[in-house]
């Protein structure tokens, strides 16, 4: 291999390497939002679960109190 070439070889390398480093950088960036969203996603669903759960409680003693004629 000559000079020349060699030199092109290392400049179109150097190219690669520079656009694979953007590239991660941007999937780096994506992927830190997508977990966010998923940790946000992961917190209403506990939160949501909770609410259900005393609502079911609150619909099943009404329905109790309903059944013996309490209500």
């Amino acid at each position: 291999m000559k000079a020349g070439e060699r030199d092109e070889l290392l400049v179109r390398l150097d190219e690669r390497c520079n656009n694979i480093h953007h590239h991660i950088e941007k999937i780096e960036r994506h992927l830190s939002k997508l977990n966010d969203k998923a940790a946000n996603a992961a917190i209403r669903v506990g939160v949501n679960r909770r609410w259900l759960s005393g609502i079911s409680g609150i619909v099943s003693t009404i329905v109790a109190m309903r059944f013996l004629g309490i209500f």
